[in-house]
């Protein structure tokens, strides 16, 4: 239900109820006071119930009831006539504005259908980012876990490689070692070369030395057989001819001078 004014503004909107709800019920009626004044249509009898005056279009079925029974009226009074034409009137203002606030409530009711297609689209634009970024979050995990498989594989080379220079430093040790005992071994060898060639010395010097002692050996028996022979000392030697002895020695061109003059 709707009231209007006058002029055309609208005064009061009712809430929304089906068609077998009275008037009475329309909670319009609180909103009268004994100084105002409501016009109605013919089907609204509310003149027992309102505080106000009420202004209603007149039933021409009663009229003519009157006229056939009273002969002496030919036409409505000139007042309710124009009361009927004014009341006709603001009817048909009510009406316009009536279907005015039907377009604003289709085109609010449009307005409501597209503002719904809107969130209805917002909704599914925010569901796609949505998955859009649940999907960018797991490619992130994911290339965070690559990102540290890179850093263990990468911390797993590095001990690796920590490892191989231990490793070679080791060998490099173990070699330098090895060389050490390389040298030491040439040292030794050339020391044991050194003690032969010094044993082969002294062994040729004994070989010479037995050499001459075999010679003199020869020359001592060779001499002593020649004593035997002229019987030089059958008799009593006095120290006198110790002298004779000494020249014994270099009997026959003189061997042992001889020898003792060559180089040993």
């Amino acid at each position: 239900m709707l009231g209007t004014s006058p002029h055309g503004a609208v005064t009061a909107v009712s809430w929304l109820c089906p068609g077998s709800v009275s008037d009475k019920e329309s909670g319009i009626m609180s909103l009268l006071t004994s100084d105002m004044a409501i016009m109605v249509d013919k089907g609204f009898l509310v003149d027992d119930i309102v505080p106000c005056k009420v202004y209603r279009p007149a039933f021409l079925s009663r009229r003519a009831q009157e006229v056939r029974e009273t002969q002496s009226i030919a036409r409505l009074r000139g007042q309710e006539v124009r009361e009927t034409q004014s009341i006709a009137r603001l009817r048909g203002q009510v009406v316009r504005e009536t279907q005015s606030i039907a377009r604003l409530r289709g085109q609010k009711v449009r307005e409501t259908q597209s503002i719904a297609r809107l969130r209805g689209q917002e909704v599914r634009e925010t569901q796609s980012i949505a998955r859009l970024r649940g999907q960018e979050v797991r490619e992130t995990q994911s290339i965070a876990r690559l990102r540290g498989q890179e850093v263990r594989e990468t911390q797993s080379i590095a001990r690796l490689r920590g490892q191989v220079v231990r490793e070679t430093q080791s060998i490099a040790r173990l070699r330098g070692q090895e060389v050490r005992e390389t040298q030491s071994i040439a040292r030794l060898r050339g020391q044991e070369v050194r003690e032969t060639q010094s044993i082969a010395r002294l062994r040729g010097q004994e070989v010479r030395e037995t050499q001459f002692i075999a010679r003199l050996r020869v020359h001592v028996e060779r001499m002593i057989r020649r004593v035997k022979e002229h019987k030089l000392f059958d008799t009593v030697i006095p120290l006198t001819i110790s002298g004779v002895a000494c020249l014994l020695v270099n009997y026959q061109n003189g061997p042992l001078v001889r020898a003792r003059a060559k180089p040993m």
